[in-house]
């Protein structure tokens, strides 16, 4: 998702606020059951080069196994969604 800025004529409003809900309700049906921890996945691997140096970046203290069953917790504890954390790192969803 991405936050945007326009401007539109006042009596339009409300139907800018329904368009977007529309869109975000249709982004929402399409994303498959998963796709947050293969988000997560991609980025762990891609910007630190898997989940134990991630968690070393981020200061995370599990380690092993116990990192796959923390890590979505953690990502929303820091960032406060798996949409954000993607943000952060330049991964638009």
């Amino acid at each position: 998702m991405k936050r945007v800025c326009v401007r539109i004529p006042e009596d339009r409003v409300e139907d800018l606020k329904k368009a977007a809900e529309d869109m975000r309700n249709e982004s929402a049906k399409t994303r498959t059951p998963g796709w947050d921890s293969k988000l997560i996945a991609k980025i762990a691997q891609e910007k630190f080069g898997g989940y134990a140096e991630m968690f070393d970046h981020l200061n995370w203290p599990e380690r092993g196994t116990k990192m796959v069953p923390a890590v979505q917790s953690r990502v929303k504890e820091k960032f406060g969604s798996v949409e954000a954390f993607a943000e952060f790192y330049g991964y638009g969803v």
